[in-house]
């Protein structure tokens, strides 16, 4: 029996779990995984070029949110490599009123907001996170509570940011339960690892993922389009069966599905920064920046804190400072990230070392109206391009889990339905 030919488009987590979920059936299919750059992994990688160790993308994950992500870890043998964020990292600030202050901002507007809550009816309509904050507790807890997470989480805005999209546990849990609290009180607690990474940063667990999956990789080669079941790229063209398209949403939206091109994207910049000695004096995970401060800092990532594992000697200072803007050159960059540090921080000293990488367009902006912009892809999919399946970080979350639990569901529910 002649082999089915897949095609998956990008390297990323999301395109790696897919290509590792299908291999599994690799004696009914012929699988190739097409990636633009030399390495896989996306916006994951780990840098060690330098006599400091930083992650350039994604670096800490919590627990009792990565259920997906844990399985797959799992599977791949990489379990074992797990390792806690540091118990004395558990504090995590916020910059507001030209003070960096302890998360959460207790205030009589907290407290007011959270006995409130516990009587507001639920509402079964989706809103922003701004007014489902405002609803369900006051402007107040609006502004300190649910502003940074969405400025952590998506580098946007609480106004225009869906609660049942972008922060579904909370919306989840008014359902269940009618309240918030009430619901964070009666769950049920995570027996796991509350934050953790992998003991030799995350770069290797995508090279593991890819020793573990047995497809044939093409790095460095670009594609440039997409016409039924043939794609072309900058070095060749394939005939496929099945096509599943892990690219950024911009990128097949401009190849095939112009209606993905409605979702607003969001970039940061950021820059890591290395000291040989202690010039943080300030125990915690980091801070983020509200958003109604006039700054260049979306936040900033106290490394050498967060995962001491990774630090080459006792005193070093380790930092990742997150930008706003994402069209900064070097120099630029360098010199709002280290302003920022003085102004939030008080450190003046110059780093040893300062690395600074450019991520545009990574934040897919998951606001009012989502769904039906997916709901009408999706009909579009399967009308003109049945072949064709979907993943990445544009769906229902821009983590990793929620992109390696798009991937394995499709990857499933292809199975289901063309294996017999």
């Amino acid at each position: 029996m002649q082999k089915k030919r897949i095609l998956i488009l990008g390297g990323g987590i999301s395109g790696l779990t897919v290509a590792y979920y299908l291999a599994k059936r690799q004696r009914l299919f012929d699988i190739h995984l097409i990636e633009k750059s030399e390495r896989l992994g996306g916006w994951i990688d780990s840098d060690q070029s330098t006599r400091f160790f930083f992650e350039k993308g994604p670096r800490v994950f919590r627990g009792s949110k990565s259920k997906e992500f844990l399985g797959l870890a799992a599977e791949i043998g990489m379990d074992k490599e797990i390792i806690p964020c540091n118990p004395d990292a558990k504090s995590h600030f916020i910059w507001s009123g030209g003070k960096l202050r302890k998360a959460p901002l207790l205030s009589w507007g907290l407290i007011k907001g959270a006995l409130r809550e516990l009587s507001v009816k639920p509402k079964l309509e989706d809103e922003s996170v701004w007014d489902f904050a405002c609803r369900r507790f006051n402007s107040q807890v609006a502004q300190d509570v649910f502003d940074p997470m969405v400025t952590g989480i998506y580098g946007g805005s609480a106004k225009e940011i869906s609660i049942k999209l972008g922060l579904p546990t909370f919306k989840a849990l008014e359902k269940k339960y009618g309240s918030v609290i009430k619901g964070l009180l009666k769950s049920p607690r995570f027996d796991g690892p509350c934050l953790f990474s992998f003991q030799r940063g995350m770069k290797s667990f995508i090279k593991k993922l890819e020793e573990m999956t047995p497809v044939q990789f093409h790095t460095g080669e670009e594609v440039t389009a997409i016409k039924h079941s043939q794609v072309t790229t900058s070095k060749g063209s394939y005939e496929a069966d099945y096509i599943f398209s892990a690219l950024p949403s911009h990128l097949i939206g401009r190849l095939l599905l112009p209606q993905l091109l409605q979702i607003p994207l969001h970039g940061t910049t950021l820059v890591h920064v290395g000291y040989h000695k202690n010039v943080l004096h300030k125990s915690g995970f980091g801070y983020l920046v509200s958003s109604k401060e006039n700054d260049d800092v979306l936040g900033v990532v106290f490394d050498s804190n967060a995962f001491t594992q990774f630090n080459r000697c006792e005193n070093e200072t380790r930092l990742t400072v997150m930008l706003k803007k994402d069209d900064l050159s070097d120099a630029e960059a360098r010199d709002l990230a280290l302003k920022g540090l003085k102004n939030h921080l008080k450190i003046k000293d110059h780093p040893d070392v300062s690395l600074v990488l450019r991520a545009p367009k990574v934040f897919p902006q998951l606001r009012l109206g989502h769904e039906k912009i997916l709901d009408e892809v999706e009909a579009i999919r399967k009308e003109k391009y049945p072949q064709l399946r979907l993943v990445g970080n544009y769906f229902y979350g821009v983590g990793v889990n929620d992109c390696i639990a798009r991937a394995k569901s499709v990857s499933d529910i292809f199975l289901s339905e063309t294996v017999s």
